[in-house]
C-alpha cells in the first residue's frame, strides 16, 4: 500500500489510516461476522479504537480494521507503543532457566540429542530459546523485527531467510496473534519447511470461558499488539489452508504453568488474602486461567 508521506515514527499518537485495511469478513473462513464492540489501542497516548469482530461460522475473533503487515512490522521495529507496552520492553530479556527447560522439553521428545535438524524460530525475542537450539541443530535461525541488529542469524523478516535452507523444527510462540494474516504467515513458514517438519505454536484461546465472559476486558484483547484470537475451529481452518495438519491442540495457562505451580508460587502474604485467594488464585488462575492454545502441527 503506497503512502507518499512514508512510515511514521514511533511517537505517533494516532494510527495512519493509509495503512489500515477493512477486515469485515473472517480471516480464517471468509464467513460473515458481527461487531462485538469497539476497543481502544494499547497506546496510552492515542484515542484510536478498533472493532472486535466475531465470525458467525468458526467463532474467530479479530480487529477491524487491520494494519498492513509492512506498517505493522515497522511499528515493531520502532518499539511503538501501539504494539509493545513500554513496561514489557524492560522485561524483554527476562527468562528463568527452569522456564526455558520447561518450554524446550516437549520439543526435545521429537528432536532428541543426536538427531539432525534445522531450527527456525519466529519471534525470537531476546534469543534465549534460539541460543539453546543453536547448540543442538545443524543450523538455527531466528526472526525478530525489533531485535535483529548485528546478529547474523537473527533477522527482521522471514523473507530475509537464505533460500538454500529448509527447516524441520519451527517455534512460533506468541506470534500468530501479532500478524495481519496468520494463514499467510503459516504459508510462508510452510514454504521454508521440509515435509514432515513440525511447528510448535501458542496464542490466545478465544474459546476460553475467561475470553467469552470478559470480552474486551480480557487481558489478551490489546490492539494493535494483538490482532487475532483463535477458536478451535479457526485453528483447524487456518493451519489446513497453509499446508499443516494439527496433531495436538490443547488449552493452557500462560507459560504452560500447572495448577500446582500456581498454588506454590502464589503470594500468600498479600493484603486482603481471603478475597485474593478466591478472586485471583481460585477463579482467575486455577479455574479460568487456561486462555491460551498450545499447538503442535506437521507440514504436509
Amino acid at each position: 500500500m503506497d503512502n507518499p508521506i512514508g512510515f511514521p515514527n514511533s511517537n505517533i499518537e494516532s494510527l495512519d489510516p493509509h495503512f489500515l485495511e477493512k477486515a469485515e469478513q473472517c480471516p480464517a473462513c471468509k464467513a460473515e461476522a458481527k461487531e462485538l464492540l469497539r476497543v481502544p489501542t494499547i497506546n496510552p497516548k492515542a484515542q484510536d479504537t478498533l472493532a472486535l469482530m466475531e465470525c458467525l461460522s468458526c467463532g474467530h475473533w479479530w480487529h477491524n480494521p487491520l494494519p498492513d503487515q509492512k506498517y505493522l512490522t515497522k511499528l515493531y521495529e520502532q518499539d511503538s507503543e501501539f504494539v509493545v507496552n513500554a513496561q514489557a520492553l524492560t522485561k524483554f530479556g527476562a527468562l528463568k532457566e527452569e522456564q526455558l527447560l520447561k518450554f524446550v522439553k516437549p520439543i526435545l521428545k521429537d528432536f532428541p540429542a543426536g538427531k539432525s535438524f534445522n531450527y527456525l524460530e519466529i519471534g525470537s525475542g531476546a534469543g534465549h530459546i534460539l541460543k539453546y537450539f543453536s547448540g543442538l541443530a545443524q543450523s538455527a535461525w531466528g526472526v525478530e523485527p525489533s531485535r535483529a541488529k548485528n546478529e547474523p542469524k537473527l533477522i527482521p523478516d522471514i523473507d530475509d531467510l537464505p533460500t538454500d535452507i529448509k527447516f524441520d523444527c519451527i517455534v512460533a510462540q506468541d506470534v500468530l496473534e501479532h500478524v495481519t494474516d496468520p494463514s499467510g504467515m503459516l504459508k510462508k513458514i510452510r514454504q521454508r519447511t521440509n515435509k514432515g517438519g513440525l511447528i510448535y505454536a501458542g496464542f490466545p484461546n478465544k474459546d476460553s470461558f475467561k475470553a467469552r465472559m470478559m470480552k474486551a476486558k480480557w487481558s489478551m484483547v490489546r490492539p494493535v499488539g494483538h490482532l487475532h484470537y483463535f477458536s478451535s475451529a479457526s485453528i483447524d481452518r487456518i493451519f489446513k489452508q497453509a499446508g499443516w495438519e494439527v496433531l495436538n491442540k490443547r488449552p493452557a495457562r500462560i507459560g504452560d504453568t500447572s495448577a500446582w505451580e500456581i498454588i506454590k508460587e502464589f503470594d500468600y502474604g498479600m493484603a486482603n488474602l481471603p478475597y485474593r485467594l478466591i478472586k485471583s488464585l481460585l477463579l482467575g488462575q486455577l479455574l479460568l486461567g487456561k486462555d491460551q492454545w498450545k499447538i503442535r502441527a506437521v507440514a504436509l
